[in-house]
């Protein structure tokens, strides 16, 4: 059940919330609420207090349950409760009649009266203890309505920031000083949600050399912090980046990519005409998709993307491929839901998949995992010989029909004499199968290992060099097959030392996959004439029928 989040995410600050929500209040947890969907199971709370919006008379907290549950610290506005830092990154525990503070939305209306819903953010305040009218959690959620009756965000801003001299003057008092920090977070947030005036200006501050009016926060306020973050740091030695100019530009850039600012277009037009890095030109181009100049982002994508991946290191290609299908996608595209973006200009569509079969060649060049997806599914020959760069691309994901063309087509072939050579006609369907996953695969597979020697030595090849962990028991079978003579044997070991040695290097060495470990136990015994074993089960010879 925890929570993950992507590179771009971009932690809520506590005024953000309150310009989010359609309430702010002060609720008493009453009782847990069971429903026939899960969002309508939780905590239903009773308001009590209302300091922004007009909310009903309760509220539904998706997920939450009553229990025991450690209250919050009121007198520390720089974290939330510690049930936010583990598990659904997000309060989910209250007291039976506790009081806390809320941020509500209103249901869609579908239902009358519409529903009203308690929202929780990621890593943040979204369910503190009530501690009073003037504590300091209350005192700033009041100031943030205030100075919202404002429409001008940077009017806003300007007046948030007047209030810190007072408040971290000498005299202030503790709680002063927890409010000032509070709304320098905010100040000091490049985000999404930011006016664009500032964000520009944060941007031009930093192409001088130059810390932004209001500083930029750390890159560890966008992490999930607490104790469980800090051990994982230390159990797997994951290195924090440090938050340098060029990273804090490129943060500014995805906030404007990621957020409604239209006006930003003359800063991204300057930049594209400058020669931009690999990872402000996949941002630029996002930015135009978004913003509707989307065949204008497609001719980038056709041009300068094109010229340039060759020559990239693999970090960066791999950050400027996933900006191009962000873009093409869509900025609202959800999988399963609806079509990308690209669908819908006719020039695009005509061109697209194309580009994409390429970017995906150069990724698997790479020794990247990558899949295809719905645009080069879009090129499907009707002859997969034709064309078996969209074949093998094809392979990666689930794909019925061709799982059955390829059974059908290896059944069907003979190796012909020259079958080490690339032209043979098994090596094709041999190696979709390969990399596809289905019913016949296994069946089709074990058939052609059992078909001759050609049959034999090719499978196995094709499992060590294009198969994946599942693949280990496979030829684990393969091992201990009886007929084989040792230089038969010795290939299938060979098989399962480059299947364990790459494997074991993508997945993270030491901590890889289990089937790349089983692959390396395997050879080990058959070195040693040790009996085979899996799970305490001796592995099982395939059976091949009799010539």
């Amino acid at each position: 059940m925890a929570c993950s989040v992507d590179s771009e995410f971009v932690r809520s600050t506590s005024y953000e919330l309150v310009e989010q929500a359609d309430a702010v209040v002060v609720a008493v947890a009453s009782s847990e609420t069971s429903g026939t969907e899960p969002w309508l199971s939780g905590v239903t709370f009773r308001i009590e207090q209302t300091l922004k919006g007009h909310p009903a008379a309760t509220a539904l907290m998706a997920g939450a349950r009553l229990g025991q549950t450690t209250p919050s610290d009121p007198n520390d506005l720089t974290v939330a409760h510690p049930e936010t830092y583990f598990g659904g990154c997000s309060r989910s525990t209250f007291q039976q009649g506790g009081r806390y503070v809320l941020f509500l939305e209103q249901g869609d209306g579908v239902e009358e009266p519409a529903e009203w819903y308690a929202f929780q953010p990621t890593f943040w305040r979204g369910a503190e203890d009530y501690a009073g009218a003037d504590s300091p959690w209350v005192r700033a959620l009041n100031l943030y309505i205030e100075v919202q009756q404002d429409p001008d965000g940077m009017a806003a801003l300007d007046a948030l920031a007047a209030r810190l001299p007072v408040l971290e003057s000498p005299g202030a008092s503790a709680g002063d000083r927890q409010v000032a920090l509070d709304i320098r977070d905010q100040l000091s947030s490049l985000s999404p949600e930011k006016p664009t005036p500032y964000l520009v200006r944060a941007y031009e501050a930093l192409e001088r050399g130059e810390s932004p009016r209001f500083s930029v926060r750390g890159p560890e306020a966008n992490r999930e912090g607490g104790m469980a973050d800090a051990l994982t740091d230390l159990v797997f030695d994951i290195q924090r980046p440090d938050f340098d100019i060029e990273r804090q530009k490129d943060f500014v850039l995805t906030s404007l990519v990621n957020g409604s600012h239209p006006d930003a277009l003359p800063l991204f037009e300057r930049l594209l005409e400058a020669g931009p890095s690999p990872r402000t030109l996949g941002l630029s181009i996002r930015y135009l998709a978004n913003g509707g100049q989307f065949r204008r982002a497609f001719g980038i994508v056709e041009t300068e993307v094109m010229r340039r991946m060759g020559g990239l290191p693999d970090d960066q290609a791999i950050a400027l491929v996933s900006d191009v299908e962000y873009a093409m996608q869509g900025k609202d595209f959800t999988f399963g839901e609806g079509d990308a973006t690209w669908r819908a200009h006719s020039h695009v569509a005509a061109r697209w998949p194309e580009t994409a079969l390429s970017l995906f060649w150069d990724m698997k060049r790479r020794g990247i995992d990558v899949r295809a997806g719905d645009d080069i599914r879009a090129l499907r020959p009707a002859d997969y010989r034709a064309r078996p760069e969209v074949t093998l691309a094809l392979a990666t994901r689930y794909d019925e029909p061709l799982q059955s063309w390829a059974a059908e087509e290896l059944q069907r072939v003979t190796p012909s004499a020259n079958w080490l050579e690339d032209e043979d006609p098994a090596w094709l369907p041999l190696r979709t199968l390969v990399w596809i996953f289905g019913k016949e695969r296994d069946v089709a597979l074990v058939r052609f290992f059992c078909s001759g020697e050609s049959g034999r030595i090719m499978t196995v090849q094709t499992l060590g060099l294009w198969g994946d962990e599942l693949d280990s028991e496979l030829l684990q079978q393969m091992l201990v097959t009886p007929g084989q003579d040792e230089e038969a044997i010795d290939g299938v070991r060979k098989a399962l030392s480059i299947l364990h040695g790459r494997h074991a290097t993508d997945r993270g060495g030491l901590f890889s996959f289990s089937g790349a470990d089983d692959a390396y136990e395997a050879v080990k015994a058959s070195l040693t004439g040790a009996p085979l074993e899996r799970l305490d089960d001796p592995v099982a010879p395939l059976a091949c029928a009799a010539p």
